[in-house]
């Protein structure tokens, strides 16, 4: 027996897509993609804006988020079942912003994953029922502004303990496993060594199919102990205004058999006023053969994490921009300038001994998520949901 599930990457309406979402116009936002959603037994993509009935928006670094509630009627016109809300963007407007967006999905029949009213909510399993087949959907994101507390509305967070007393103590109520993990570099193409490790363990815990978002980009894929494992679809719908925002990504489409999983990528471009479509012939074939290439690189580890320092090298300027608190002009002026040179030996080994050792790091940050925590309570939009 065979049934196949589709998964799409982030879903961010901009101006220019949210009247097509409110007047559920699918045939112009998916165009010849829309089928594939008709077809499939199965999917669901990542919702990376939360339906908001007034703006409400958090302290935190990073672009804010948020669609009204009509704009679920794209959703649902397409043919897409469930969404995944485990991102780092579905808490841009606070508890009340995601409390209006559940109401919203579960209002309209949407199903969705990976967030909740607290840390047990958000990490509960979505299990569906498939030609008597139960699929298990397991959704988890990043360490960032989103997170779920023991008290606290937000999303499952990436917890490697969690995810493995979650697979023990539910191992009996799935047939398989997919897992969807908001993490990633954006404008990446390749996972870091850490994640990479992360996700083969995952595997080796038993899911059917590891599936990142995030990274913003098309990225590469790799197949581990016969398991899919991508590493960054791309954006599905967004508007992102980054000049590395790259308009390529790809649907993917998995077919689940007792005995294996098999999958196929769908490539799309995103074009403006015309929505989401296919690429053309060539188009495809180019796309496909970079993104072979890519893949190889997953395959050998030295070839892995020579991308990763080369890569991590050309951040420099902007992360140690960010280290010493530099706002933009000063950032600025650190990439002409390259001020970290002039750092001492002292200032660059006390940096290193923060941020590697475990325990300087778990001070720290708890540090930075008090005084955080501190200046949120004294905005005055936030009152309201800072008390829930």
């Amino acid at each position: 027996m065979e049934f196949t599930i589709l998964i799409g990457g982030d879903i961010q309406p901009g101006l220019r897509y949210i009247p097509l979402f409110r007047r559920g116009d699918a045939a112009t936002i998916f165009g010849d993609l829309l089928k594939e959603f008709k077809d499939t037994e199965f999917s669901i993509v990542n919702l990376e804006s939360p339906f908001i009935e007034k703006p409400t928006p958090i302290l935190k670094a990073g672009s804010v988020f948020g669609i009204d509630s009509s704009c679920i009627s794209g959703l649902l016109e397409s043919g897409i079942d469930a969404v995944c809300l485990a991102n780092n963007h579905i808490m841009d407007h606070g508890a009340n912003g995601l409390r209006f967006t559940l109401e919203t999905c579960n209002r309209n029949g949407l199903l969705n994953v990976g967030a909740g009213k607290d840390l047990s909510e958000a990490s509960r399993l979505l299990i569906i029922n498939i030609k008597g087949k139960r699929i298990a959907f397991l959704a988890m994101a990043d360490h960032e502004f989103s997170i779920a507390g023991r008290n606290a509305w937000g999303v499952n967070p990436t917890d490697l303990i969690s995810f493995v007393r979650t697979v023990k103590e539910n191992h009996s109520n799935y047939d398989f496993l997919i897992v969807l993990l908001h993490e990633g570099v954006e404008y990446y193409s390749f996972p870091s060594p850490r994640l990479q490790k992360f996700c083969r363990f995952i595997v080796e815990e038993g899911a059917n199919a590891v599936i990142c978002q995030h990274s913003h980009c098309p990225g590469s894929y790799e197949f581990y102990k016969d398991v899919p494992i991508v590493y960054g679809q791309g954006d599905f719908i967004s508007e992102n205004c980054s000049h590395l925002a790259d308009p390529r990504g790809f649907l993917t489409k998995l077919t689940l058999y007792d005995d294996n999983t098999q999958m196929e990528i769908i490539p799309y471009t995103q074009i403006p006023q015309e929505g989401v479509r296919r690429m053309h012939r060539t188009e495809k074939e180019r796309f496909i053969s970079d993104l072979e290439e890519r893949n190889k690189l997953l395959y050998d580890p030295d070839l892995l994490e020579d991308a990763w320092q080369r890569y991590c090298e050309k951040q420099t300027n902007y992360y140690i921009a960010l280290l010493r608190g530099y706002g933009r002009y000063f950032r600025k002026l650190n990439s002409i300038f390259h001020l970290e040179r002039f750092s001492s030996s002292k200032q660059v080994t006390s940096l290193l001994h923060l941020v590697r050792c475990e325990a300087h790091r778990e001070v720290m940050q708890t540090i930075l998520e008090q005084l955080y925590h501190k200046k949120r309570a004294f905005q005055p939009e936030n009152n309201a949901y800072n008390k829930t």
